[in-house]
């Protein structure tokens, strides 16, 4: 039956993959400390200044032998075929704005000292720019929807990010952030340590070809009551170019501050953490 439901959607799309960006997937990604097997195809097209990219989308919780479900992956797994077909981009670029909901794709903030090329992947979330002449603000809202029948809207992750950039001149820019962890615990941590849910920071930094960053940024780290604050510092060069992302200056930390602390790695880190923790209270 499975086969047979994956060939109607395949003959489908097929039309829509001959004249469009398609990307396929196969990974994984974890919910509330379960793993799913993601399956998707993505035809993704672009018209003037807005992008659309329609998935079908299917999961299971073991490769051969796990139920197949569509959709992306929630509480309530759906069997509803209508589920599998799932907004993985709509995008809109103005001069004003910039609205995108879809797929997330990586994020650097200033100098990348902080916040360097953050990512959680198969999940979906909220971009969105406004453009005031020298002044841009941004914010990383991390929304989806789950299902359209019946309808689910749930929060896909845990880090929430805001941003304001401000070009001084056409040679220098000042961008200060902040970013917080809502499910930062104690519970994630070794031997209780302080959690890191709030960082923020400030640089001023000179643009090169808009993918190199020449100048220093201030960043800090806060536990939630904000009675543990460590500080960094760094100067140097940072660069953006798409697979390698080479990094070259001097920084100075204190009081704990950990460089490069939200990156792709650190969902996964925590959940290695949570799993040697849960270890060592069921073992007597």
């Amino acid at each position: 039956m499975k086969i047979k439901k994956l060939l109607v959607i395949f003959v489908l799309v097929l039309s829509l993959i001959a004249i469009s960006q398609t990307y396929i997937n196969i990974g994984t990604i974890e919910r509330n400390n379960e793993k799913f097997f993601v399956y998707e195809l993505s035809p993704e097209f672009s018209i003037g200044p807005v992008t659309i990219g329609i998935g079908f989308t299917s999961y299971s919780t073991d490769v051969v032998y796990g139920e197949m479900y569509y959709g992306i992956p929630s509480s309530t797994p759906s069997t509803n075929i209508l589920n599998a077909f799932v907004i993985n981009t709509f995008a809109l670029n103005t001069d004003l704005f910039e609205f995108r909901y879809g797929k997330v794709k990586p994020v650097t903030l200033a100098m990348g000292f902080n916040v360097r090329k953050y990512v959680n992947p198969n999940t979906r979330a909220f971009d969105i720019t406004l453009k005031f002449s020298d002044l841009s603000l941004y914010t990383h809202l991390p929304y989806e929807i789950s299902k359209y029948i019946p309808f689910e809207f749930s929060r896909s992750d845990s880090i929430y990010i805001a941003s304001l950039g401000y070009n001084l001149s056409s040679l220098l820019k000042i961008e200060s952030y902040l970013i917080a962890d809502v499910d930062a615990t104690v519970s994630y941590t070794e031997d209780s340590s302080t959690p890191v849910k709030y960082g923020g920071g400030i640089a001023a930094y000179i643009p090169i070809l808009n993918s190199i960053k020449m100048g220093g940024e201030v960043a800090a780290q806060s536990d939630e009551s904000f009675q543990k604050i460590s500080k960094g510092l760094f100067a140097g060069v940072f660069a953006d170019l798409g697979l390698i992302n080479p990094m070259g200056g001097i920084y100075y930390t204190m009081d704990g501050y950990i460089p490069f602390l939200f990156n792709k790695n650190i969902h996964r880190l925590s959940l290695i953490v949570i799993y040697q923790v849960c270890h060592q209270q069921t073992v007597f």
